[in-house]
Parts: C-alpha cells; structure tokens; sequence
C-alpha cells in the first residue's frame, strides 16, 4: 500500500518505527508513540509467538543486540534519543494509561491473540 497525499491513514506498524522520523516531513502528519514497560513487551511477544527479534535489531545496526529484550530497547533508546526531536506533531502515551477506556481489551481478552490479529 502507497501512502498518498491527500488520503487519511493510520499505519500501526512496529516493524517500521526504525523510518518514523521521516514522517516528519510530512506537515500533516502525526505520530504515537506507545510507552510500555519492556518486560510487557517481551510477555506480548512470546504470547503470540513473535519471532522478529533479530531482524529488528538489525534494522537499527546492532547486530551484537541479542535476547529476547534487544528489540524492545533498541527501539526505545532510538526513538529517545534521535528519532522524536525531528516529529513535530508527536504524541507519546502510556499504554496502560489506555486501560480505562471502554473499547480497552483486557489481557485475558488478548490471550489467543496472535501477531495478525484485527478482532476479537
């Protein structure tokens, strides 16, 4: 899928967040960036059998970081401290901070979720 200008989109994609910045460029663009506890991550990961760990460090060039919690801190340490002083229209929000919302799926909900998921 191309993005377009003039068209409304909302990309959630984690494998992407290494090219974030880029969409600083765009005026009319925003990002959110999800705040989470890094051992949350890594329990979502293996819940639904999430194998991308070392081709996401990669695309960050730390192909020393290993472990199942190289993705989630490469990530994190990127956005901190390069990537979110070129977003303008940035948002960061707590992920838990979500829990009190009615549309929120509680953690048993999400348990035979896997990495395509899109419903309940």
């Amino acid at each position: 899928m191309a993005v377009r200008q003039g068209r409304k989109k909302v990309i959630q994609c984690p494998a992407m967040s290494r090219w974030i910045h880029f969409l600083a460029l765009l005026d009319n663009s925003a990002v959110v960036w999800m705040r989470r506890d890094i051992e949350e991550i890594v329990r979502s990961q293996d819940r639904i059998g999430w194998t991308g760990g070392l081709a996401e460090v990669i695309r960050y060039g730390h192909v020393a970081a290993q472990g199942e919690r190289a993705p989630a801190i490469v990530k994190t340490e990127y956005f901190e401290t390069f990537q979110r002083y070129f977003i303008t229209n940035l948002f960061e929000v707590e992920y838990r901070s979500l829990s009190s919302h009615p549309l929120w799926i509680s953690d048993e909900l999400r348990a035979d979720f896997d990495s395509h998921q899109t419903r309940l």
